[in-house]
């Protein structure tokens, strides 16, 4: 820098940078961009409890269901259709093959699904979903780690 600028132009430049950093910009714009952050990790966990909110709400909906297992009642009395899409989303707990409510829009369909559903809860036909657990342990570990050949030596 010596070598490219004179001594005058190290002078000027040094000044600049005395008045930008006296004036405070960067320490506003630090401050700007915190309360930012902030305010941006607050939406975010109130989208989140409200979100939190609405499942449970909706799981306690679906624990409070007294599902029909008798094909014949469902027959002789088949309810509403919120009724029949909180007893699909219970048996959809137990089984996997139950369709979904978007897939069925019609009254007969969802009683022909919820039909199907309780045969297969019935007939003990259950698929269980299977659980994604991402803190997974690894159970298979060999027991002669310490037998085995470094690739360091």
């Amino acid at each position: 820098m010596r070598k490219c600028l004179t001594l005058a132009d190290r002078r000027y430049i040094h000044r600049k940078a005395r008045e930008i950093d006296s004036s405070g910009a960067a320490w506003k714009h630090r401050e700007a961009q915190a309360a930012f952050n902030k305010n941006a990790v607050d939406k975010k966990r109130e989208a989140d409890t409200k979100h939190r909110t609405k499942v449970a709400a909706k799981q306690a909906r679906i624990d409070a269901v007294n599902p029909h297992f008798g094909a014949k009642a469902i027959k002789a009395n088949p309810g509403t259709i919120p009724e029949f899409n909180l007893e699909l989303d219970w048996h959809r707990l137990c089984d996997t093959e139950v369709p979904l409510k978007s897939h069925i829009s019609h009254k007969p369909e969802k009683v022909k699904a919820l039909l199907e559903a309780v045969d297969h809860h019935n007939s003990g036909q259950n698929t269980l979903p299977v659980p994604m657990d991402e803190n997974t342990i690894q159970e298979d570990v060999p027991s002669n780690l310490d037998e085995e050949e470094s690739d360091f030596e």
